[in-house]
């Protein structure tokens, strides 16, 4: 083998170790794949859904929901039960299950596959406990606790956690900077947070620190790792828009994403679908 020869074999490794990094042709053909579903088009929708799954190492629970009803609708029932299945082996979540539970999906639940998918179901979240970092999750959980129960006081989060309430601050709110510097810590130890690492439980609950804490003027200076986060498929471009239009109405006065600013002018409307189209938003 000549060096040239070999200079294109490692080129064509590294080329398809970015792509498979880069989940901008994911977003984007699963976002018209959900508006292909949206507008009836189910089989359409369900071949948009598979070219956006085969171009990425990990598919999120969300958008395999979305696939399985997809396939359930054109009756391609073998696809629905393993995009089912797969759904609650990458999150550990069984809300597929509520999905189906809609009467417009009582042909699937007389078939055998949705029988093997109920019979199996224990066995899928096994699957996906073996999968995810307990440690790492068990952190991120306590994070929630602080943020819910302690600061924001709301009691349906609970956790045996031992907290000394004599060392809070006055202001509870003073905890965020604190959950910040620990969540910060975490992702340089354990990587982000996202749904593959921690399910999709772990993952939630990592989703509103990050949504109270990186929406603060002061940690603008962060926001690269989200938008990392993005790009490689760890974070949901839905998670992020919420918090980040906040964060710019908040501390720049102008909208990002939406109409806060009530701004109806063809510029502003024109800058707001480049802002969406950039963070794969619909």
């Amino acid at each position: 083998m000549n060096k040239k020869h070999y200079l294109l074999i490692i080129l064509s490794i590294f080329a398809v170790h970015v792509y498979a990094q880069d989940y901008s042709f994911y977003y984007n053909t699963c976002n018209d794949a959900d508006i292909l579903r949206s507008n009836y088009n189910y089989q359409e929708a369900l071949a948009c859904y598979e070219k956006a799954f085969n171009s990425v190492p990990y598919v999120h629970s969300e958008r395999l929901m979305n696939a399985c009803t997809s396939a359930v609708h054109v009756y391609e029932f073998n696809k629905a039960y393993n995009f089912a299945k797969l759904s609650v082996v990458n999150s550990g979540s069984t809300a597929i299950m509520v999905r189906l539970k809609r009467d417009k999906y009582r042909k699937f639940r007389k078939t055998k596959y949705y029988k093997n998918l109920k019979d199996s179901l224990e066995t899928f979240k096994s699957q996906n406990a073996l999968k995810i970092n307990k440690e790492y999750k068990k952190k991120i959980d306590s994070l929630q606790y602080v943020d819910q129960n302690i600061i924001r006081n709301n009691k349906s989060i609970t956790g045996n956690y031992k907290i000394d309430l004599s060392s809070l601050p006055e202001d509870k709110y003073e905890l965020d900077d604190r959950n910040f510097k620990v969540l910060l810590q975490l992702i340089d130890q354990y990587g982000f947070p996202s749904e593959e690492i921690l399910g999709s439980e772990g993952y939630l609950n990592a989703s509103i620190i990050i949504h109270h804490c990186f929406r603060k003027k002061e940690n603008e200076k962060y926001h690269h790792i989200i938008f990392d986060a993005i790009e490689k498929g760890w974070y949901l471009p839905r998670n992020f828009s919420f918090w980040y239009e906040q964060f710019y109405v908040w501390n720049k006065n102008q909208s990002f994403f939406g109409l806060l600013n009530k701004d109806n002018s063809e510029s502003n409307l024109e800058r707001i679908k480049a802002n969406r189209a950039k963070f794969y938003l619909k």
